[in-house]
């Protein structure tokens, strides 16, 4: 008897075609009609179904079945042409990588929709945070850019020529000098670059750097919307380091499109924190030496374009306080890393050690493998004098709120200037505002033009916070004077260094109008303040009347592309006045 077995008992098969009287009385129905043998039998009401198909969406196949749910193996339900049921459901972009069928739709969704996702490792050693990267698949047959529809990524030449575009002139903005020329350049061919990635490319390039139209703006507009739709859902479900540079070009973008006090300075609070939980401000001490050789990351993903990454959110990120101190999110004591190396290092893949951000700190785990020493970019100065501005800010917010004494903030002006001079001096040779160095750094003369107009405008923070002390005691009167001279010293210095860019027809980086509005301000009502007190000063001397129409011109021509410029105050004003001189 142990060992017999129980027979399984028979599945019961009920049938889904009987009328519905016996299936609402759970008895078998032979389906003979007009009336069942069973409703015949107890002279009941025998009905049935109407009948019709069940309606039900169809099932894609697997050829055309959603990237999102091929990865996961599931049904992919809904019609070919419009996005899935499930990526509906979960707000998610339903993307295919080929299309085999529907011949009939528009070409050009090939190329926006064809992408494939794979896991792109957030570079963080105590984070399993997990993005997707989409690869763009490119087709074969290019497509002309007058039928290339808003949002729609372009193929062919002309998506290569916006790249080409966009590292001759957003590239050199400061601080976006974090993506690797060559090495994007090689992916576009196999088609793995990150499609949110190269819209803002593209978005940029046409803002910033091709020629001002009502239609390129649009374009460009839609470019960035179509990246910043996406980006922002999917990092709060995952992303890593390529994420972070779309979103870094995003928030730069926003800047300029009117949205500086909404989108861009959310952009910039989520840029830092998806910085700071990647750890890339200290990479230098939390990553291995032998990062990323056993990583598969994406060759976008180098140690000096990481660190970079987190140098260009610092630098964003002191960028956009609007000239007064408290809105930075980023402390510039946190970061343990080296400055940026120089450019042919960079584009060699040279493992190479730099300096810190402070001279004299020490760099972590950098100095142990005995790698050669390299010269700092002229970005790394930039940065540089970054730092010595959210300082120099800092100062003078304290000196307008007036949380000290007139003798404690005086003798902090003087620590402060002994400061700013030796940043100031500490720039090499090759780098100083000279003729043979325009020549020598012809190719990259929109970082070098920026980073002598942030140089100057050092100074002019500095007089800033200086005159808000002085007028305070009439002991130092005195020095009110000096102070003004040396400012419209130093906004006729940013007028001269932003002609020389005018002259050789560079491509602008946006927040040179701002500077060049903060000189033209001093150039307009300090001589006249001077000239109340000194009748031989002449408040409409040549000199100033050059270079106000200098600096008028480059306001002007950034207003073109950049919505904050545009609508800064006084500039039709100004434009009175020089007419009248």
């Amino acid at each position: 008897m142990d060992n017999l077995q129980p027979f399984p008992r028979s599945r019961i098969q009920r049938t889904r075609t009987g009328c519905q009287t016996c299936r609402a009385r759970k008895i078998k129905c032979d389906e003979h009609r007009p009336v069942c043998t069973q409703c015949h039998k107890g002279n009941r009401s025998c009905s049935w179904f109407m009948e019709q198909k069940r309606s039900r969406a169809p099932r894609r196949p697997n050829a055309t079945a959603c990237d999102a749910c091929r990865e996961k193996k599931l049904k992919c339900v809904g019609e070919v042409n419009d996005v899935c049921e499930r990526c509906k459901a979960l707000g998610l972009e339903c993307v295919r990588t080929r299309r085999d069928v529907d011949s009939d739709s528009p070409p050009h969704s090939d190329y926006i929709n064809a992408a494939q996702n794979h896991t792109t490792q957030s570079v963080h050693t105590h984070s399993s945070h997990h993005g997707s990267r989409r690869e763009l698949s490119l087709p074969m047959d290019h497509t002309s850019s007058n039928h290339t529809a808003l949002g729609q990524l372009p193929v062919g030449n002309e998506l290569e020529d916006l790249v080409q575009l966009y590292f001759s002139s957003v590239h050199h903005f400061g601080f976006l000098t974090f993506i690797h020329p060559y090495h994007f350049a090689r992916l576009l061919d196999e088609g793995e670059v990150s499609r949110e990635l190269t819209l803002m490319m593209i978005a940029s390039a046409t803002r910033f750097g091709a020629p001002v139209t009502p239609e390129s703006i649009a374009r460009a507009d839609a470019w960035a919307d179509a990246a910043i739709g996406t980006l922002i859902p999917r990092i709060y479900q995952g992303y890593g380091a390529v994420q972070l540079m779309a979103l870094l070009l995003a928030q730069h973008y926003d800047m300029h499109r009117g949205n500086r006090s909404t989108s861009a300075y959310l952009l910039g609070g989520n840029c830092t924190r998806m910085m700071q939980t990647m750890s890339l401000h200290t990479f230098d001490r939390t990553y291995p030496a032998d990062f990323p050789s056993q990583q598969t990351l994406s060759p976008l993903l180098s140690r000096e374009a990481l660190r970079r990454v987190a140098w260009s959110t610092f630098y964003l990120d002191s960028m956009t306080d609007g000239g007064r101190y408290g809105s930075q999110t980023v402390d510039e004591h946190a970061y343990r890393i080296q400055l940026p190396c120089d450019e042919e290092s960079f584009l060699g893949n040279d493992r190479v050690v730099t300096e810190p951000l402070f001279p004299g700190q020490v760099l972590s785990n950098v100095t142990a493998d005995n790698l050669p020493h390299a010269s700092l970019d002229m970005s790394a100065y930039i940065l540089r004098t970054a730092a010595a501005r959210r300082r120099a800010l800092h100062f003078a917010f304290r000196a307008s709120y007036q949380e000290q004494s007139v003798e404690r903030l005086s003798r902090d002006l003087l620590a402060l200037q002994a400061d700013t001079e030796e940043v100031f001096a500490a720039l090499p040779q090759r780098f100083h505002f000279i003729p043979d160095n325009l020549l020598l750094h012809r190719n990259r003369l929109t970082t070098f033009i920026l980073l002598h107009v942030l140089r100057q405008n050092l100074f002019i923070i500095l007089g800033r916070a200086a005159l808000q002390i002085y007028l305070r005691d009439s002991t130092k009167s005195a020095l009110v004077s000096q102070v003004r001279r040396n400012r419209i010293t130093r906004a006729l210095a940013v007028a001269d260094v932003v002609s020389e860019g005018l002259r050789h027809t560079i491509c602008f980086d946006p927040h040179i109008g701002i500077q060049a509005y903060v000189a033209l301000e001093i150039l307009l009502f300090e001589p006249r303040r001077l000239a109340s007190e000194d009748p031989s000063i002449d408040p409409k001397a040549a000199e100033l009347v050059e270079a106000i129409t200098h600096l008028l011109t480059i306001i002007r021509s950034i207003a073109r592309r950049s919505e904050f410029i545009k609508h800064l105050q006084s500039i039709e004003s100004c434009d009175a006045t020089v007419r009248i001189s």
